[in-house]
């Protein structure tokens, strides 16, 4: 808990470096995310730790957009409820409405920082106190009160995608390989095309995934 707050207090200290870049390395130069070489690189922070702020101050300003943008749905009357258990006409990443299109950015997004959205989510928070920006950029990006993220919060919960990063795949690499004859690049491109198909489709079956997956082969010849 403690060392948990240290590492969000330093994620707060940091975030104005959010998406800066640098090289490091004498011979072989690599480019690394500028708050995670200041704390690896620089002060030899711990890499597990340095990675875990990096990748709070990374995701804070995308996590924020995505809250804005449900934000906008909510207040314009989109539909967003999502019922569990229920079934509906499966989502393709090309036919996903502008709703779906949100909560797949958002699930991509959770399954990256995994349980460190929930610090995250407070970086957002200090980021709206401290980093807000000027009044006139408010018409794209305006302010959040602490209402719009419980908000958003509720309706994760709602649609599924709290803890998104636990929910297993329906085939890893080794199966596709050997259901669908593929090699190579191919792999990963299914492995992708799965991962986001069943973000869009939680309570679709396994059968309606390997018949997309059918049409992203047949798209790839």
């Amino acid at each position: 808990e403690e060392e948990s707050s240290q590492l969000k207090l330093l994620a707060a200290f940091l975030l104005p470096y959010h998406g800066l870049v640098t090289e490091v390395g004498k011979k072989k130069k690599k480019k690394l995310n500028l708050v995670f070489a200041m704390l690896a690189e620089g002060i030899k922070h711990p890499h597990r730790d340095a990675h875990d702020v990096d990748t709070m101050v990374q995701g804070c300003f995308p996590l924020r957009e995505m809250i804005s943008s449900f934000k906008a749905l909510k207040e314009g009357g989109a539909e967003l409820a999502l019922v569990k258990g229920s079934s509906g006409p499966v989502v393709t990443p090309t036919t996903a409405s502008e709703v779906d299109s949100l909560r797949l950015s958002i699930g991509l997004l959770l399954e990256n920082i995994k349980e460190l959205w929930a610090p995250t989510l407070d970086l957002v928070r200090v980021a709206e106190a401290v980093l807000s920006p000027p009044a006139a950029s408010y018409a794209t990006h305006p302010p959040l009160s602490e209402r719009d993220l419980q908000d958003f919060v509720a309706w994760l919960e709602q649609v599924g995608l709290m803890e998104i990063w636990k929910v297993p795949r329906l085939q890893d690499g080794k199966q596709l390989m050997a259901k669908f004859h593929v090699t190579g690049a191919q792999v990963g491109l299914l492995v992708e095309a799965q991962r986001k198909w069943q973000i869009l489709n939680p309570n679709a079956s396994a059968e309606e995934c390997e018949a997309y997956l059918v049409s992203i082969l047949a798209e790839m010849k």
